[in-house]
């Protein structure tokens, strides 16, 4: 018995389909949009070009967290697709999944401390300008 071949034409065009409706979406949308989970899991992996069992994996290291529907199913956002875009060149540069996740961490805090230096930048600008100076 022969196989049926897969008609790859189809899927392709499916495949084009679905890049082109994620650009219209980026385009269109602002920062808010950037973190609203959309993609289902499948999309997710395929637009991150890896299994959808590799972002099982990642979450249940505590690497990523994908937003969940009312029935349980993973939605990824593009904060989540950008997340995993640094996860994947840790890993492709050698560091191991504990790693990964200590990095993120870290560069979670110093962009939460450079958001507070600027803070703090913008309150001595205000003092200075109160004062007449």
């Amino acid at each position: 018995m022969t196989e049926k071949p897969r008609d790859t034409h189809r899927h392709s065009n499916a495949h084009h389909k679905t890049r082109r409706k994620i650009s219209t979406y980026r385009m269109k949308g602002g920062q808010d949009r950037f973190y609203q989970a959309v993609y289902v899991i499948s999309v997710a992996a395929e637009l991150a070009g890896v299994h959808p069992q590799t972002l099982r994996g990642y979450e249940r290291r505590g690497l990523l967290e994908p937003t969940r529907t009312a029935g349980g199913s993973r939605r990824y956002s593009d904060a989540d697709l950008a997340r995993l875009k640094r996860i994947l060149t840790l890993t492709n540069e050698g560091v191991n999944l504990a790693g990964v996740l200590r990095v993120l961490e870290l560069e979670k805090k110093v962009q939460e401390l450079q958001r507070q230096v600027t803070e703090q930048q913008h309150q001595i600008i205000l003092w200075q300008r109160s004062k007449g100076k």
